[in-house]
């Protein structure tokens, strides 16, 4: 999966129909490709929105030796104010990773997904490709309220953002994360030809492996290539003469963001 290097702002498609619900149920296609110039290899399921404290996510496969399977969930958060066509703000997070528990009071990523010891045809990994809805499947106009049609992707929102989690300290320890504006992670989102919407991110070479720095003394710290944990993205919809889904309004209360931070 290549997806397109756009940092076009909106994406917007309009329908003559207007929705009839108002409930987030769809199970959006998604995906992780880890690869590099001669081979790859991808996971994938069709993921659901967290609705519990407990929720471990749907697995999409195991990457290798990773102790781990990858598994995926997605949420949506009701924003305040509305966008630039006078709709209805969205913000919608997706999970992918080693999700062990989640919740308010669990912890997101604990094993690695995949270990920096992991090869793809012989060689180390060099990018991750992420999908979430990109091509078709992804979230339908009713998943924004009824009367939606319109949606537009506002990828360059203050509130999209990218994290990778790290874990340098192996399975025991709380991983670190890498972030950065959109602009450090070409991504491209999409409004689909069957009316919904997905985004794909990749992490490259530059970003990808993370070597470690944090040694204390000549007995403790690690210098190796840290292991992936997981990977979150929050991108930002506008559901045009929409009505709040008071299910997407719920689902603020069952966990917030990813925490964009470095440890």
């Amino acid at each position: 999966m290549q997806p397109a290097r756009s940092f076009a702002a909106m994406a917007a498609l309009a329908a003559s129909a207007a929705a009839s619900a108002a409930v987030i149920v769809s199970n959006v296609n998604s995906s992780v490709t880890m690869g590099n110039s001669s081979a790859s290899q991808t996971v994938s399921a069709a993921i659901s929105a967290q609705v519990g404290i407990g929720g471990t996510g749907t697995a999409l496969g195991t990457f290798g030796s990773a102790t781990a399977a990858t598994r995926g969930f997605y949420r949506v958060q009701a924003m305040s104010g509305s966008g630039t066509h006078g709709g209805n703000l969205y913000a919608v997070t997706v999970v992918l990773g080693s999700i062990k528990k989640v919740g308010p009071f669990a912890q997101t990523y604990k094993d690695a997904m995949v270990q920096s010891s992991y090869t793809v045809g012989g060689s180390a990994a060099s990018y991750a490709d992420l999908s979430f809805g990109a091509g078709s499947g992804g979230l339908m106009f009713n998943d924004f309220g009824v009367g939606t049609t319109q949606l537009y992707i506002d990828s360059l929102n203050a509130d999209a953002g990218y994290s990778m989690n790290c874990d340098p300290y192996g399975y025991s320890g709380v991983p670190f994360q890498v972030t950065g504006p959109t602009t450090n992670r070409p991504s491209a989102a999409f409004v689909n030809a069957d009316g919904s919407v997905g985004f794909s991110t990749r992490w490259d070479a530059n970003n990808l492996w993370q070597m470690g720095s944090d040694v204390s003394s000549f007995f403790s710290g690690n210098l190796a290539t840290f292991d992936i944990s997981g990977f979150g993205s929050t991108f930002v919809v506008e559901a045009a003469n929409a009505v709040p889904a008071p299910s997407a309004i719920a689902l603020v209360g069952l966990a917030g963001f990813v925490k964009r931070r470095r440890a």
